[in-house]
């Protein structure tokens, strides 16, 4: 069985988009972008206007085609980029009217205004979705569409003018229209025909709302049929809109029932009434809607050449979103870009961009020498292609400000790097990152400029980055306003964990060239590390410095400090870690941890340590997220070089062996040590309140296949030896 959500919007002829194939296994911990994953979020005004910063090919065929046409040079107006922004969220989806009683929707219009008849039994809700069921299939789609309780509000208003309020029409009226809605979901409900002698008004909207009971009951040809008697019906008030609503029963037949002739019906009345000047708006619409049913090739090539026109006006939304809908059944087979038939300037140019095809990027940019072209051809070209010279050149004529910049400088500079190039590409990244960037472009001309870091100083001049996103599950979204502006990426995360000596943290923990956020970071995995390394001065040093930048710590880092003895003072430290699970000798990227006090368990087990389990540094091969920075180290091994000298990364890779083979997992790690010194010192007082500290981080930190024995032994020990202590009594299980 395969469920289908289908959604009909028969008032507009709109076309909407599936949601995503969503993971519903979560929780998603929201992870810092410093470049957009496939487009932009939050406020997209300045990129519809031709603010672009990096086009990449993972970006959505939407955003490009907005893209397209700053490259190309057509101007949005007002009117246009309104129209673009309320048909673009950050990701695709459904929002449900279902049930929504709230006045400040149709539904919730309609159920207060009917609620509010003196006699009438109050409703809460109204269920506008119906279920649609085969021998292979189900779905639902929207049934009762907004405009439909809009009417019944108004003219229920009317009648209110008109009748008694507390009259038997009136009464009679709404009775029929609740039956109407009950079609909406369930049914069938069909009102009864007014009796002989009933006043014209309530007879003729009788008429009206049988028909519209057929409809929504799925009776298509019965509604057909009673909509055509409401056309013949020159004193009715439906006697005008009854041939639109022939037309919307036609498609409605089509589209939940599969019948294309319905369709083709539907399209030939549609065509004389426009002939004939006597259709609502509405109907050009609903041909549109009827065309790419029909013939979805040729309306997605009569809306890619559509797009690139100016003065669109409001309709460019309706377009895009029809464009990118067609494009997608075009490609449900194969979910492959490069499938879709590129009839039409627009589909060629986002096909071959998502697929990065260079062969054919460069022969069109030869056959056009367009600005469209160029960018396809400097995102897909290897720096060893023939035409990789030629399109460099090209790049560094376009100045900063123009709509390509930040994508033909970014391209043009990892060619250079490719290619063997970096003191060229160098001056190529400062050029870019003195020019006014959006931030996610200048965070990607920082990851291009680090990589070719030639000291210490440059190293941390250009690790700083401003967080411009957060990604759930893949999918892009706006920042949360209450994580910090300042962050590490990836890169130097990389560095500094793997490659920088510790002799270097307490520097980088006092540089100016780094934040307090960052700096207080650096100090605090240093601590860590100069504790697993036995480091007991550079230790010191960097508790002092962490405590100038985290004051908070101050108390819980006293204890460890009025330790002199090296054994004693690394148990302090032991005990210290056990009892503030933020702890880890590694910095972290982008937000860090969600909970910020150090000394809490995290609720999603972001606690302690995992060394075995970090980041990769080399995207898998099927990854849905791309990060930018694969883009820079396809390979792995993020970081600068030579940024140090040799003999300090030496330095830094020997001592990041150390850490991961002594203290590859941190909870392991701590009830190795604790178990240590407690055989060793029993009447330390700390001891028991260690041990039950031990079996506490088996439990809610990270495991692997020797975390049941540490605890099971925590354990053991703690009731063997202190079994009428509090912390015995308070530890009641072990965990595997």
């Amino acid at each position: 069985m395969k469920y289908v959500r289908v959604a009909l919007l028969l008032g507009t002829g709109a076309i909407f988009v599936n949601p995503p194939d969503l993971n519903s296994c979560g929780p998603f911990i929201p992870e810092a972008q410093f470049a957009w994953l496939h487009g932009p979020v939050g406020d997209k005004k300045a990129f519809i206007h031709g603010d672009l910063g990096v086009l990449r090919p993972h970006f959505y065929r939407r955003p490009l085609v907005i893209a397209y046409r700053a490259l190309a040079g057509v101007p949005s107006d007002e009117t246009e980029v309104t129209a673009l922004m309320q048909n673009w969220s950050d990701s695709a989806g459904f929002d449900s009217d279902s049930g929504n009683t709230a006045e400040a929707t149709a539904v919730g219009r309609w159920i207060a205004a009917r609620n509010k008849v003196p006699g009438v039994k109050k409703i809460e809700s109204i269920e506008v979705t119906k279920e649609m069921k085969s021998p292979d299939s189900y779905g639902s789609y929207t049934n009762c569409l907004d405009d439909a309780f809009d009417n019944a509000t108004a003219t229920l208003r009317r009648h209110l003018a008109d009748w008694k309020p507390d009259g038997l029409d009136l009464a009679q009226w709404v009775h029929a229209q609740d039956q109407v809605f009950e079609n909406c979901s369930a049914g069938p409900s069909i009102p009864s025909p007014t009796p002989q002698g009933a006043a014209p008004a309530l007879a003729a909207d009788r008429q009206y709302q049988i028909a519209s009971a057929e409809f929504y009951a799925g009776q298509f040809a019965d509604a057909e049929r009673d909509f055509g008697k409401v056309a013949a019906n020159t004193a009715s008030p439906w006697h005008d809109v009854a041939p639109y609503l022939i037309v919307r029963t036609l498609i409605r037949e089509g589209t939940v029932g599969g019948k294309d002739q319905a369709l083709r019906d539907a399209q030939q009345r549609l065509q004389g009434m426009l002939k004939q000047s006597k259709s609502p708006a509405a109907d050009e619409r609903l041909l549109n809607f009827l065309h790419a049913r029909l013939d979805p090739k040729g309306r997605m090539a009569e809306l890619g050449a559509e797009l690139l026109r100016p003065r669109l006006e409001a309709k460019i939304g309706q377009d895009l979103t029809d464009y990118t809908f067609l494009w997608d059944k075009a490609t449900d087979q194969s979910q492959k870009a490069g499938d879709v038939p590129r009839q039409d300037e627009l589909t060629d140019w986002v096909a071959t961009f998502q697929a990065a095809d260079a062969t054919h990027a460069v022969e069109r940019w030869r056959a056009k020498h367009t600005t469209p072209w160029l960018i396809a051809s400097l995102v897909a070209v290897k720096h060893d292609d023939s035409a990789a010279a030629e399109l460099i050149g090209e790049a560094r004529k376009i100045r900063p400000g123009a709509p390509a910049y930040a994508t033909a400088a970014y391209y043009g500079i990892k060619l250079q790097m490719e290619h063997g190039d970096n003191d060229t590409a160098r001056s190529w990244a400062d050029e870019a990152l003195a020019s006014k960037q959006p931030v996610e472009a200048h965070n990607m001309f920082l990851a291009e400029r680090l990589k070719l870091a030639q000291d210490w100083t440059e190293f941390l001049r250009y690790t700083p980055r401003k967080p411009v996103a957060e990604s759930s599950d893949g999918f892009d979204q706006s920042i949360d306003k209450g994580e910090p502006a300042v962050a590490m990426d990836g890169d130097a995360s990389a560095a500094f964990n793997i490659e920088v000596p510790l002799s270097r943290y307490l520097d980088a923990s006092k540089n100016e060239l780094l934040p307090a956020s960052i700096q207080a970071d650096i100090a605090q995995a240093g601590w860590v590390r100069a504790v697993i390394l036995d480091k007991k001065d550079d230790a010191a040093a960097l508790t002092h410095r962490l405590i100038e930048l985290r004051s908070k710590l101050a108390p819980i880092f006293k204890p460890y400090l009025a330790e002199s003895d090296a054994a004693k003072s690394k148990f302090a430290a032991v005990f210290l870690m056990l009892s503030t699970p933020g702890l880890q000798p590694v910095t972290r990227i982008g937000f860090g941890r969600m909970t910020k006090e150090q000394e809490k368990v995290d609720e999603f087990r972001d606690n302690w340590w995992d060394l075995a389990s970090a980041p990769p540094t080399a995207p898998e091969p099927d990854a849905k997220v791309h990060e930018p920075l694969y883009d820079l180290y396809p390979s792995g091994g993020m970081g600068p070089k030579k940024f140090l000298p040799a003999p300090e990364i030496k330095q830094g890779e020997t001592e990041w062996a150390s850490i991961s083979k002594a203290a590859v997992n941190g909870p392991n790690y701590l009830c190795s040590q604790t178990v240590a010194w407690a055989r060793a010192h029993a009447d330390d007082p700390r001891v028991p309140e260690a041990l039950h500290l031990c079996v506490h981080a088996t439990r809610y930190g990270p495991t692997d296949d020797n975390t049941g024995a540490r605890s099971k032994e925590a354990f053991d020990l703690l009731h063997a030896k202190y079994p009428n202590s509090k912390w015995a009594k308070e530890t009641k299980y072990w965990f595997k």
